[in-house]
């Protein structure tokens, strides 16, 4: 059995355990009484606050052992956190009270520290503060893993007074300072979120699209912000990966190191960069949000993450990667997973039918499909035509649509040997079912902003922050969970502002973050309820595809935009920078960029289907409409990709940079686009290959990841060959790929000798 302790000291008091020696596999959370300093991490990777004599905390060790001390110990700016309050004055003005690092003895004084877990499995390091003069305790938690060079940190606000803490607009858990000489590079690398506006002709011109990997030079006296709000005259209501990706990863000093952190949240956040002659702070945290703090009351943040890496940009994807698999993303349900899917969306809309999906059904069990799930239009009160939002809410089979109801398609499903799902939009409401005989929908539910109905086709926000909300929530997706017999949820969200009613359980100023804090709830309902249940996280098209919404959901559809096949893998490959590949969801649509016919050559449609193979594959399609020649080339690539999906969950390699998509006019990259996934454990691995309108018929790669003296075999799918050398061989020879044809595409196979 596994031990748990829990452990409590003041500072002080009889001396703490001794710390544990440095060694794989074990995590580490230790007060060290010698040198009173607390320390948090494992055998490769560790983060050592020390308090001073004064009282302050200050950040004396932060980086991998035998590397770089990345720690700035004398920074004016403390360690920890931040906060921010507005008092007034006696004059009625309106002044700031911050509490920044922990700089000031004189306002913020350590009180102890506590532990729970144990080294197997993590630990979990609570530091406690008060502030005596407003009565206020602070909580920084910090959890360390055994198998990751990463830590986990949070923010606990607790007011101990006897009056409300007025206007609390920041409780940051994010605050590092790292040091770093002005003479030193120091690089940042970021993604751009889904700021396109991809149905209106492309008039926002970026000029790339969503998930761009940016990069900017940090230099001494400057900043660089990131965060969820959108500044654009052609902006969406903001959503959490409307502007950035809550994600950043920093290229530091000249000797191949650096760090890496994303906030987990899914409302508004910021991240802040900022640079001075000696120093560089990194700051974060919850954006938008303002909080009166009534006696007895706490306010907690969302988890942060940092950690650090050896290596090119790679080398941080991976280890980021490990952790989020291993720690954030729920497992996969089975050993299958992603599977594949059918999704009706695209073929159907809203005109479904019984009859004509299960023959569909059937066909899509014939090629290979392991999933095949229902988008909008099933619920009751939706139209055979016209707008999906119509009957929002009901959650009720459309009978008219499914004459034998969704439990005997369902039935029919499984029968075929696929799963069966649905596509939900809980967060929106058709508002003519609003307080109507037999609704449960009240109007006192919906968020406040603008009249009921305001949104697109008479519908509106409801406020999760409303616990009323949330237990209809839970009720009705269970409901529709168990009755329906649903093993994939698609989990949408269309439309988005902020509730600033203060009678919904939630205040005025902190909507947003009531509101993702029960989108949360909920979704931590339904994975507790149905431990099997996949949920896919889908809004809007990639608009709330973060580091948050990963915890509660197994995939996300990464954006509307999903064609043609360079568009998709350009996106794919971007979001890969911060997502496994598992995460990452795209479908084959029938577009008109990607014409299918008889006489379509196998190569070019074998290309239009491995595009979308670097993450989880779907079709979203009439298959009773394709020729013969491409059932037959989907069947061989739903083969080929169950082949390859294994390699999925390994480390993603980027052989080849992301190619340059302009958008618009979204024409095809003129560079080839190669991007490998390797398992070290599994001794396998792929290389995904694509020459779109590059001119040059050959490429030379070279494959990552291989141990120097190993003999890897790497066997060409299409061209049948293959050949054998050690790792340090492939490195420097690399590896050369011929395709004679523009718009083709080649997939080879990587395994241990």
């Amino acid at each position: 059995m596994t031990r748990r302790t829990f452990h409590r000291s003041l500072l002080g008091a009889a001396a703490s355990p001794a710390v544990i020696p440095a060694s794989g596999g074990r995590a580490i959370a230790e007060f060290d009484s010698a040198t009173n300093a607390f320390i948090v991490g494992n055998g490769r990777f560790e983060k050592r606050l020390g308090l001073t004599g004064a009282g302050t905390l200050e950040l004396r060790q932060f980086g991998l052992r035998g590397g770089r001390n990345w720690a700035s110990p004398r920074s004016r700016w403390g360690t920890g956190f931040h906060t921010r309050t507005v008092a007034r004055t006696g004059w009625g003005w309106a002044e700031p009270v911050t509490v920044f690092g922990l700089s000031d003895p004189s306002r913020v004084k350590f009180l102890r520290h506590e532990r729970q877990g144990d080294p197997a499995t993590g630990w979990e390091l609570r530091l406690y503060f008060e502030e005596p003069e407003r009565k206020l305790e602070y909580v920084l938690h910090l959890r360390s893993f055994p198998d990751n060079a990463v830590i986990e940190q949070w923010l606990e606000v607790c007011n101990r007074g006897e009056e409300t803490l007025r206007g609390l607009d920041r409780f940051d858990p994010l605050l590092l300072p790292v040091s770093l000489a002005a003479s030193e590079p120091c690089t940042l690398y970021y993604l751009q979120g889904e700021r396109w506006v991809f149905n209106h002709g492309g008039e926002n011109i970026q000029p790339y699209g969503p998930f761009h990997l940016c990069r900017v030079g940090l230099l001494a006296g400057n900043g660089f912000l990131l965060s969820s709000r959108q500044d654009s005259p052609y902006r969406r209501l903001p959503t959490s990966t409307a502007e950035h990706l809550n994600w950043f990863s920093l290229e530091l000093g000249p000797a191949g190191e650096g760090i890496f952190g994303g906030i987990q949240w899914s409302g508004y956040w910021l991240l802040h960069f900022a640079r001075t002659a000696n120093e560089l702070i990194v700051q974060g945290g919850v954006d938008g949000c303002r909080h009166d703090l009534a006696p007895g009351a706490s306010i907690r943040s969302p988890r942060v993450f940092l950690g650090c890496y050896r290596g090119d940009l790679d080398a941080g994807i991976h280890e980021m990667q490990r952790y989020l698999r291993a720690h954030v993303i729920p497992p996969s349900p089975d050993a299958d997973f992603p599977w594949t899917c059918y999704n009706t969306w695209n073929g159907w809309n809203i005109g479904l039918r019984e009859q004509a999906l299960k023959e569909e059904a059937k066909l899509a069990a014939g090629l290979g499909i392991e999933c095949f799930y229902l988008d909008a239009g099933w619920y009751a009160g939706s139209p055979q035509t016209g707008s999906f939002s119509r009957g929002l809410g009901t959650w009720k089979e459309n009978r008219e649509k499914f004459p034998s109801g969704i439990a005997a398609l369902a039935d029919a499903i499984h029968a075929l040997g696929m799963k069966f799902g649905l596509w939900v939009e809980p967060e929106r409401v058709d508002v003519s079912l609003v307080d109507q005989p037999g609704s449960p929908i009240r109007k006192a539910w919906l968020a406040a902003q603008g009249a009921p109905g305001s949104g697109p086709a008479g519908t509106d926000l409801l406020c999760f922050g409303n616990p009323e909300v949330r237990a209809w929530a839970k009720e009705s997706l269970s409901r529709v969970i168990s009755e329906y017999k649903v093993d994939w949820l698609k989990w949408d969200h269309n439309f988005y502002y902020v509730c600033t009613r203060a009678d919904h359980g939630h205040q005025a100023g902190d909507g947003n973050f009531a509101h993702i804090n029960g989108v949360y709830e909920v979704m931590g309902h339904l994975r507790r309820q149905f431990p099997r249940l996949v949920i896919e996280n889908c809004s809007g098209g990639g608009h709330r595809t973060d580091l948050g919404i990963i915890r509660y959901t197994d995939t996300a559809w990464t954006s509307d935009a999903t064609a043609p096949g360079h568009r998709v893998r350009y996106q794919t490959v971007g979001a890969g920078h911060v997502f496994p590949a598992r995460y990452l969801n795209s479908w084959f649509v029938k577009n008109d960029e990607e014409p299918v016919s008889p006489d379509t050559p196998a190569a070019l449609l074998d290309y239009y289907l491995r595009s979308r193979m670097i993450g989880a594959f779907g079709i979203s399609v009439r298959i009773g409409d394709w020729p013969a020649n491409m059932l037959e080339a989907a069947r061989r690539g739903i083969a080929l990709y169950k082949r390859l999906r294994p390699a999925l969950a390994g480390d993603v390699h980027h052989l080849l940079p992301q190619a340059s998509l302009f958008i618009p006019p979204l024409k095809a990259p003129e560079e080839w686009e190669a991007i490998e996934y390797f398992e070290p454990g599994g001794r396998r691995g792929v290389i995904l290959c694509f020459r779109a309108a590059a001119e040059a018929a050959t490429c030379v790669l070279r494959p990552r990841g291989l141990e120097a003296r190993g003999r890897y075999r790497l066997t060409f799918h299409d061209a049948g060959r293959s050949e054998t050398r050690t790792g340090a061989e492939w490195a420097k020879a690399g590896l050369e790929v011929t395709l004679p044809e523009r718009f083709t595409s080649e997939v080879i196979w990587i395994e241990r000798a």
